[in-house]
């Protein structure tokens, strides 16, 4: 719980300085640094939910987690990248409807996989797209609730 709150504090308070700066008619100039800021605690977020998740997982499967410094890195190089595409393929699968729950459970499964210590991008993206296809229903449930 620890690192998910570790993940979770710094990307809140930075999103609320910003939006706080940003209503209050703060100064233009000094917003992309803000932004940059809220970036880095997004990546940072997310590569300590993949970890948090990661260790929930192995926990699950009576495993024990390696290198947790080397896969720290790891996790937040393929944070990186799939927090990007999230980025850009999540409004399209809102506005689609229909790729809607495959979406969001890939992304998910995504997040999952990228903080064990021997996942590849390549993996990543198999193991999640697989595990995102296996029921529909109850991903449409996950996301009403």
């Amino acid at each position: 719980m620890v690192a998910y709150l570790l993940a979770a504090v710094p990307f809140l308070l930075s999103l609320l300085l910003f939006v706080h700066d940003m209503s209050a008619g703060y100064l233009a100039s000094r917003c992309a640094i803000e932004a940059l800021a809220c970036t880095v605690a997004y990546l940072w977020a997310s590569t300590w939910k993949a970890k948090f998740g990661a260790t929930l997982l192995a926990t699950m499967n009576g495993q024990q987690l390696t290198s947790p410094q080397g896969s720290f890195w790891h996790a937040l190089y393929l944070q990186s990248i799939i927090q990007t595409l999230k980025l850009l393929l999540f409004p399209f699968a809102i506005a689609s409807i229909v790729p809607l729950a495959w979406t969001s459970s890939f992304f998910r499964n995504a997040t999952v996989e990228a903080g064990l210590a021997d996942s590849s991008l390549r993996s990543v993206l198999r193991k999640s797209a697989k595990r995102a296809g296996v029921n529909g229903r109850s991903n449409w449930i996950a996301i009403a609730f």
